[in-house]
């Protein structure tokens, strides 16, 4: 139903949060985007407490400067 996601997501896959996730992916992926697999691992720890929403924020700006940067 969600293809590679759902297997990603072990923990109360129909929490609201969970289901947020499937729904900004999805959005994403209608819109032509692609959010890497290293993007919602991070979004999953933030889910879970791992990690904060900005710590989701920085690394996933941080991952993409860095390629800006390898291409200019």
């Amino acid at each position: 139903m969600y293809g590679a996601m759902k297997d990603k997501i072990p923990f109360h896959p129909q929490s609201v949060e969970c289901l947020a996730l499937r729904n900004a992916v999805a959005q994403q992926r209608l819109e032509g985007l692609h959010v890497s697999d290293a993007t919602i691992t991070d979004m999953e720890r933030a889910i879970q407490g791992e990690i904060s929403p900005e710590d989701v924020i920085a690394k996933t700006v941080g991952r993409y400067s860095r390629v800006s940067q390898i291409q200019s």
